[in-house]
């Protein structure tokens, strides 16, 4: 019999949030899958961010062997959005067209610019608008009349019930894609990634029937997708989880204020980023008010008035009061903080968090010194950010700081963050400069990531109604899935096959598991400029607004 597996990926999909639906019978398709297989609290990357996350599972392997760390590589003379050209090792349908298996694989993050493989590569994350996002080419006309006008990306500068309309419209759309898919190409492999759960739970944490509500929508989805793949095995995967992000943690203010980095006026940046933006299509309104907002700021922050500030006169309930009683039209022209005219004055920083990654990434880097140097102020600050605590509740705010020789290995480790901090539960990092400390409670809370996602797997030769007791690895799942499909494992290969989820007396139980020596991958072509300024700023938008920059 012909073996087929599906994997069906939840951007940001919990636990937390699928068990207490499930208890209420919200979710039958996802109910029917673990009920009928194997479930696990899955453990991400660190750190527990989209990317690495996902090219680590496409891969097996840890970062420092793929060479991606973050949505930005900063391994050129600039910072640059990280791409499918950067991932230096086999990928899951590499591996597997290589040995004559046919998949379609539609909306998983950095897969742009797509590669060819034996079938068809729908690219998702980082893709930007107006792109070739199809391999092979073609299947883009396909695709678009399937599904009356196919599309990769959320439009980022919706908000509120917009934004959620919007994110189920593509949802919708990019399960018609897939579905077609389905039926159109004689598969063995398959594979699609829902973002709705991970920008959903995002911006609307505090409100949680909004999120029960993706939750349930995306279930349909999965519901659709079984039916029309009977007979395949299926494994569901999220590639971190979400939390509420409740404290704020500016790591950038305790850096400046411990001598590590120094900061001076006059900065442009911001400015020239809504420059780029204005050009993008469907954005110059958007773009114009973020000028705009800049030029009042520079007013309003010469007679010293900024929501900072206006914060430190008033009492909490007050200041929450008066943000709901503003028009956000009105609140868009007064900036956060006097942040807006001070950059880093990277001549005398030796260490420094702002804008270099993304702050999912919870990275920092050491500049201006040379190895030896370098290795005792990590030491010094892994040390030093393990210690400290919350002026509030007298609790840590790290759970770990991990120097980047201690988290990674591979020959890419040198372009690994010096320092990667693993949070505890209700805390993410921000850029400022300013704050009233350097942890601050959050006036609206919304969603961050937590490290543990989900893993289900289901089908011919999988246990019935297990939990694992202990969580496998993201990379666990990529040996995994090649091992069920009778396809070698890269040799070097950070995962294992969970031969644990098997059935002990399945065919795919008693197989030895084949190895074999890989290659480099030849996607990978190291530095490059794929990507336009117009390019860079349209994507560098859409994380800024999930809260990333």
């Amino acid at each position: 019999m012909k073996r087929k597996l599906i994997i069906i990926g939840l951007d940001g999909a919990t636990f937390d949030v699928i068990d207490p639906m499930l208890e209420d019978g919200q979710l039958p398709s996802m109910a029917r899958l673990i009920s009928g297989g194997v479930r696990a609290r899955l453990l991400s990357t660190i750190p527990y961010a989209t990317i690495p996350a996902w090219p680590s599972f496409v891969t097996g392997k840890n970062p420092g062997r793929h060479g991606v760390f973050d949505f930005f590589d900063l391994s050129g003379p600039k910072r640059r959005i990280s791409s499918s050209q950067d991932i230096d090792s086999p990928t899951l349908w590499q591996i597997l067209s290589n040995e004559d298996k046919r998949c379609v694989v539609l909306n998983v993050p950095a897969t742009f610019p797509p590669a060819p493989i034996n079938g068809v590569l729908v690219s998702g994350m980082l893709t930007p608008s107006d792109s070739r996002f199809a391999s092979p080419p073609e299947m883009m006309d396909f695709l678009h009349r399937e599904t009356d006008g196919y599309r990769v990306n959320i439009h980022s500068h919706l908000t509120d019930q917009s934004l959620v309309d919007d994110v189920h419209e593509v949802t919708e759309k990019q399960e018609r894609a897939f579905l077609s898919l389905l039926s159109q190409q004689n598969w063995d492999f398959a594979m699609i990634m829902f973002r709705a759960t991970d920008v959903i739970q995002h911006h609307f944490w505090d409100q949680q029937e909004i999120v029960r509500e993706c939750y349930r929508r995306v279930d349909r989805s999965i519901g659709n997708i079984l039916e029309a793949s009977t007979g395949a095995a299926t494994f569901l995967v999220s590639d971190h989880g979400l939390q509420g992000q409740y404290r704020d943690f500016h790591i950038n203010k305790w850096l400046v204020d411990e001598g590590y980095m120094f900061i001076q006026r006059g900065r442009a940046t911001d400015l020239s980023r809504w420059e780029h933006i204005r050009r993008l299509d469907g954005r110059e309104e958007l773009a114009e008010s973020q000028l705009r907002r800049s030029y009042a700021a520079r007013l309003l922050l010469r007679m010293g008035i900024t929501g900072h500030s206006v914060r430190r006169l008033l009492p909490r309930s007050w200041w929450r009061a008066l943000k709901k009683s503003v028009p956000r039209g009105l609140r868009n022209h007064v900036p956060a903080s006097n942040d807006l005219i001070y950059d880093v004055n990277w001549d005398r920083t030796r260490a420094s968090a702002y804008q270099l990654y993304a702050t999912e990434s919870k990275a920092i880097k050491i500049v201006n010194l040379d190895d030896d140097s370098r290795a005792e102020l990590a030491a010094e600050l892994v040390d030093r950010l393990e210690q400290l605590r919350d002026p509030d509740t007298g609790t840590p705010i790290v759970r770990r700081a991990h120097r980047r020789e201690d988290l990674y290995s591979g020959p890419h480790m040198h372009q690994a963050p010096d320092i990667v901090l693993d949070l505890h539960n209700g805390y993410n990092i921000t850029n400022a400069f300013f704050a009233d400390d350097c942890v601050t409670p959050r006036d609206e809370v919304r969603g961050c990531h937590h490290r543990e996602g989900i893993f289900v797997a289901f089908g011919d030769g999988v246990e019935r109604e297990k939990s694992l007791v202990s969580a496998p690895s993201l990379m666990d799942v990529m040996p995994t899935a090649l091992h069920y499909l009778g396809c070698a494992v890269p040799a070097d290969c950070d995962g294992r096959v969970l031969r644990e989820i098997f059935d002990r007396h399945s065919e795919t139980a008693k197989r030895s598991t084949r190895y074999q020596d890989t290659e480099h991958s030849e996607t990978h072509t190291g530095p490059h400029g794929d990507l336009s300024d117009k390019e860079e700023a349209e994507i560098e938008e859409r994380l800024r607004v999930l809260g990333y920059l």
